[in-house]
């Protein structure tokens, strides 16, 4: 698959697993639960921004950190807004910042949406006829992240926090090893809120909520992928149970890996985790955050796909 061989311990390429979902998700936090098992390795967001003053988990920022610089240096080459490539640049138009999906409110330029209308179904039809796609310098840079991976840390399964479906649509696309997705959703007036604090309006993240979890929703099902659908919700009230049936799903010995991460796992993603100390608990923010103009819109404009996970206002 990629240009160089990997550098396994096993000899052999790790399962990957994929977390799909919008922002404010709490992905970031099932990512280092599970980074927890000793055959898993969970980074967080996963693929670290290319910005100057973010941090790694480590505590070192991220243009420092020894690990994430040898990730650059293996790499065959660096992605546009994340420093491993989040989508293949071959598909991308000239000039164009940054990847064609995200799960992230942002209005798509006309170049990225008609390349985002062409890649999908493409991925999507190579993937139901098993083949591949030949996108070898996307490839062998992500194999040669995971070599990197390996040589830091003793792990069996990769768990891909990115959440982007276009991101795990050219994963499986092109060939890597993805055995399942989660698929995480969380109440959308918690998620409404947070979106609210980062400057959005309530129409658009109220729509964003429904489109976003539709299209994941879909196109799991159109690939024929092996999915487990967790609420964020029944994963705080009963992260021991949640985190049994995950494993359980992922085929692994059980383990007990409730807990705060390493300090010496190099992860990306939501700052406050610094502060975790392993207490899983429910957030109920919006609780106080949405006012009652926010609560009337959104019981008349309430996703229908919520109710199919059982969220009602």
């Amino acid at each position: 698959m990629s240009e160089q061989p990997g550098i396994w311990p096993r000899g052999t390429t790790p399962e990957i697993y994929c977390i799909l979902c919008p922002s404010y998700h709490g992905a970031t936090l099932l990512s280092l639960m599970l980074n927890n098992h000793t055959q898993i390795l969970g980074l967080g967001d996963t693929l670290p921004p290319r910005l100057l003053g973010c941090g790694c988990g480590c505590g070192e920022p991220l243009d420092t950190c020894p690990f994430w610089q040898e990730v650059e240096s293996r790499l065959t080459y660096i992605g546009k807004r994340t420093l491993v490539p989040a989508v293949p640049t071959q598909l991308l138009p000239k000039g164009a910042d940054g990847p064609v999906w995200r799960t992230e409110l942002r209005e798509p330029n006309r170049a990225t949406s008609a390349i985002e209308h062409l890649t999908i179904p493409l991925f999507m039809s190579v993937i139901k006829l098993g083949s591949h796609v030949p996108l070898k310098r996307f490839a062998a840079s992500y194999d040669r992240f995971l070599s990197v991976c390996s040589l830091h840390f003793d792990y069996r399964i990769f768990l891909d926090g990115y959440k982007s479906i276009k991101h795990y649509l050219a994963l499986k696309a092109c060939g890597m090893p993805v055995s399942g997705v989660i698929h995480l959703v969380r109440d959308p007036r918690a998620y409404v809120a947070s979106a609210k604090r980062a400057g959005y309006s309530l129409k658009q993240a109220t729509s964003e909520w429904g489109r976003l979890h539709w299209s994941i929703e879909k196109i799991l099902d159109g690939v024929g992928e092996k999915v487990l659908l967790l609420r964020y919700e029944d994963f705080c009230a009963q992260p021991g149970e949640s985190l049994g049936m995950i494993q359980n799903w992922m085929r692994l010995p059980p383990e007990s890996i409730l807990g705060r991460p390493s300090a010496e796992l190099h992860w990306v993603g939501n700052a406050s985790m610094l502060q975790f100390t392993g207490d899983v608990r429910p957030s109920d923010r919006w609780h106080r955050e949405l006012s009652s103009h926010d609560l009337e819109y959104l019981a008349a404009h309430w996703p229908r796909s919520a109710l199919r996970y059982n969220y009602d206002i």
